[in-house]
């Protein structure tokens, strides 16, 4: 046999033994892949958006090589031929669909857009321990936006504070989520910057200074557990909490005070058991979308108790806030701000709890809502200018409006007045 025919039959795909040889080389390769996928899972409990190509490989091999044991078994002769047309041609439909689902970012969630590689479950701590914080610097960045954060030793993006107060010094403290980091604008267009900058402006002797404690993914009742464990020791005489609506879905997924455990660590409520198939599989989305469940797979959210349950939860928290107020002797106030898509409906998630929270208690609160659309105009037809158009979040105009709504408040509460007035007769 002459050197080319044996380099023919070597490359030609009809030669049988060769057909057997790329069968091994490509089964090889998606079991590697496959491994590489379940080791990501083990490592991080996070899934690789190209779980779904994968899952879909799987289960039609699978329906492939039982229908053949079922022949094997009932005696039956099927054409091995068609059925594996059949179902490999399924198969190649829904792997292009998935695969275009992935790249476009169709029906991905929020933590996908985001992290860009992986599924990151909502009912899964960062950490397991008391404190939501970041452990080093990073980036607060999506498509549309890329601002750098340097994290401090206590895991907060700011400048290290002092523990120790100046003679006379007013301390004011922000708590909250993402929009009290300032995700979305520079780490000097954050809502406490420009409102540190508005006070500036004031003939006011009195030494200031300000501690911006905010956290993406934080909740009202990690901010409580920070403000306790960890930042009284700074004797703050104002604290800012910001609240929104996403803390609902927060403390839903997460729990209320009960989530933190009496050895130190955190436990969030048990996901469904259908999360798997909502987070490997991108098409499996579309049917879960036709039965109400989103990515928190909460269910129909208009008819399920949870909601209700967790705005308890939340004003069970600011309660635990006051009783520090108390203890402490610090001011407390607390604003209630909306997403663009609350402006654009004109409701506040958070009514209830703002409403119950002035009834019920001599707590300062702030509608942020009722600021924007009465004193700052914006509505559904102008919030555009102040919010990230897909992300969602505040940009530098957005947390400049945030800092005058509560720069106002300052002046109604008389705080501002009281440090104007700071030392004179």
């Amino acid at each position: 046999m002459s050197l080319n025919t044996k380099i023919y039959q070597y490359f030609n795909p009809s030669t049988p033994q060769n057909n057997s040889f790329w069968k091994i080389i490509i089964i090889s390769n998606i079991l590697i892949l496959i491994a590489v996928h379940v080791m990501f899972y083990a490592l991080t409990h996070c899934y690789l958006i190209t779980s779904g190509i994968f899952l879909i490989i799987i289960v039609f091999a699978c329906i492939y090589y039982l229908i053949m044991f079922i022949g094997k078994i009932f005696r039956r002769k099927f054409n091995r031929v068609i059925i594996r047309t059949v179902v490999f041609s399924i198969a190649i439909v829904l792997l292009l669909l998935e695969g275009v689902f992935v790249i476009t970012g169709f029906k991905s969630t929020y933590h996908e857009k985001r992290n860009k590689y992986f599924y990151k479950s909502h009912y899964i701590p960062d950490d397991y321990s008391y404190f939501h914080l970041w452990s080093k610097n990073h980036y607060l960045q999506t498509d549309e936006y890329c601002f750098f954060r340097s994290v401090n030793s206590l895991g907060l993006s700011d400048c290290e504070p002092q523990l120790k107060k100046a003679s006379g010094e007013f301390r004011i403290l922000a708590l909250g989520d993402s929009f009290t980091e300032g995700d979305g604008a520079h780490a000097d267009s954050t809502w406490l910057r420009f409102l540190e900058n508005l006070i500036d402006t004031l003939p006011i002797k009195v030494p200031l200074s300000y501690i911006n404690a905010g956290i993406c993914g934080s909740d009202p009742l990690y901010e409580y557990m920070l403000l306790k464990e960890k930042l009284l020791k700074y004797h703050p005489d104002l604290v800012i909490l910001a609240l929104n609506s996403s803390d609902i879905f927060d403390v839903i997924l997460r729990g209320g005070i009960e989530r933190f455990c009496t050895d130190s660590t955190v436990k969030y409520r048990k996901p469904p058991a259908i999360e798997p198939l909502y987070a490997m599989c991108h098409i499996s989305r579309l049917v879960f979308e036709k039965f109400k469940w989103d990515e928190f797979l909460i269910g129909d959210y208009m008819k399920s108790p949870l909601p209700k349950i967790a705005a308890e939860d939340i004003y069970s928290s600011i309660l635990l806030f006051q009783e520090l107020s108390n203890k402490n002797g610090f001011e407390l106030l607390i604003v209630f701000h909306p997403f663009k898509y609350e402006l654009e409906n004109n409701y506040l998630g958070l009514i209830d709890v703002l409403e119950k929270t002035e009834l019920k208690t001599g707590i300062s609160c702030f509608n942020m809502m009722t600021y924007y659309q009465n004193i700052e105009s914006m509505d559904k037809d102008n919030y555009g200018i102040y919010y990230w158009e897909v992300d969602g979040h505040h940009n530098a105009k957005g947390y400049a409006a945030f800092a005058r709504g509560i720069f106002l408040k300052l002046h109604q509460m008389g705080i501002i007045d009281s440090l104007m007035n700071y030392g004179s007769e």
